[in-house]
């Protein structure tokens, strides 16, 4: 991206080409259309451009650090809170699992939270109301019962305010609106228990992931509107459309290059979306037949490219597989294994390796139906099973880097289903 591209992003779509400046300049002057006062625009004009690059320069070595490699994370630190992680103590792959409250019938995502804490989704099992879910490293939960009943969260996020902010759609609406009307909210919730709701404006939205952007806003991808909302940390919502029809958004992250990444499911689509709201697609690339691979999970790697798992689409199921995807678009896939041997069994994996995230240990960690598993950058994988406390493997829904260095996931007993929660030591990059 060039400099007067950077510009244009960072001062929300400004035009800094040299008309644009000269006309600006023009004006400030109100000078007359002689010769000499354009001499004297044009001069100014230069000056403002040499003092704007400047600035973007000086802005993007601090950004960047003294070595200027931009990491992934660098652009959205100085959004977020920040608390102090350790190395995983234990052996390296070893499993601890932790006890399940009881009222608690199912877990979704999960999240680092600033306060040294993990905080995921949860549902009641005896009633509608959704929750949030405070985790301790220890293993203590505390509950937080979700204010509007009947919702349905879809994503959940540290905000870049010191708060845990999620999404939630209620289907069918209150008894005052017309059936099939949705009403979709972006939340936050303090840590110490506090919610506030902000409702999206329409009446077919339907929200899945969120996550911090560089510029200090909240991202959601909304499905049923086919929109990518900005939502700063005051509730004021704005929308953009994305270009492909129907595509089914779903997971986002901060992307490396300080845009935001989206997957687009229906459409078998990676996007990026800048924070003034341009958006550009990248199709993955053909499988030389009519079925191939939608995007699932998405997750900015620690090699400064954009990491994605993927679903086979074939009758009957596929194999998947984990695809890296520079900011410039350009896909390198690595398949999946099918297979994995556990004590006297023999797995068959599923068509679909889903939610991804960024490890300590410098590797993309993912979830394929009763395995977590890990993947380096240069497409080694290693895996692993997670049992239920019964015995009987475990269904992997959603897992984090921890602020205690380990990989803390969550997931349910595959015979039973009920849920499971717990953690996997990793080595830090520097200890490998």
């Amino acid at each position: 991206m060039g400099i007067r591209e950077e510009l244009h992003e960072a001062f929300d779509g400004q035009d800094f080409s040299n008309d644009a400046l000269l006309a600006r300049v023009a004006t400030q002057l109100d000078s007359s259309p002689s010769a000499n006062s354009h001499q004297w625009a044009a001069a100014i004009a230069a000056m403002l451009t040499i003092t704007l690059v400047a600035t973007l320069l000086v802005a993007r070595a601090v950004r960047d650090g003294s070595r200027g490699a931009p990491t992934p994370s660098g652009r959205i630190s100085q959004c977020l809170p920040t608390h102090n992680t350790s190395p995983s103590s234990g052996e390296h792959g070893s499993i601890t699992e932790y006890p399940v409250p009881a009222d608690l019938g199912h877990l979704g995502d999960i999240t680092g939270g600033p306060d040294g804490s993990l905080w995921l989704i949860g549902q009641a099992t005896n009633s509608s109301n959704s929750m949030i879910v405070k985790l301790t490293t220890s293993g203590a939960f505390t509950e937080y019962r979700v204010p509007s009943a009947n919702t349905q969260i879809g994503g959940i996020t540290t905000g870049p305010d010191g708060n845990i902010w999620f999404t939630e759609t209620y289907i069918g609406g209150p008894a005052s609106e017309p059936p099939q009307v949705n009403v979709a909210k972006v939340a936050k919730l303090t840590t110490s228990g506090t919610f506030t709701e902000y409702r999206v404006p329409g009446t077919v939205a339907e929200l899945g992931g969120i996550i911090t952007g560089a510029d200090c806003n909240l991202w959601v991808t909304d499905s049923g509107s086919n929109k990518v909302l900005k939502v700063s940390t005051s509730g004021s919502i704005t929308e953009f459309a994305i270009p492909s029809a129907d595509s089914q958004p779903e997971a986002i992250t901060a992307g490396p290059d300080g845009a935001l990444w989206f997957t687009e499911y229906s459409t078998a689509k990676v996007a990026r979306v800048t924070t003034s709201g341009h958006i550009t697609e990248f199709p993955l690339p053909a499988t030389g037949d009519s079925f191939g691979y939608r995007p699932s999970g998405l997750a900015s790697g620690p090699d400064g490219n954009l990491w994605l798992t993927e679903e086979g689409n074939w009758p009957g199921g596929g194999p998947g597989q984990v695809a890296r995807l520079s900011t410039s678009g350009v896909f390198s896939a690595y398949g999946v294994p099918t297979t994995k041997l556990a004590p006297g069994l023999s797995l068959l994996r599923d068509t679909g390796p889903r939610n991804i995230t960024a490890g300590p240990d410098g590797n993309l960690w993912f979830s394929v139906l009763w395995n977590l598993d890990s993947v380096t950058t240069t497409g080694v994988f290693s895996q692993y099973i997670v049992t239920a406390p019964n015995g009987q493997v475990g269904e992997v829904y959603s897992m984090t880097a921890g602020p205690d260095g380990a990989i803390w996931f969550t997931g349910g007993d595959f015979t039973s289903g009920r849920p499971l929660v717990g953690k996997l030591v990793v080595k830090p990059a520097s200890s490998s």
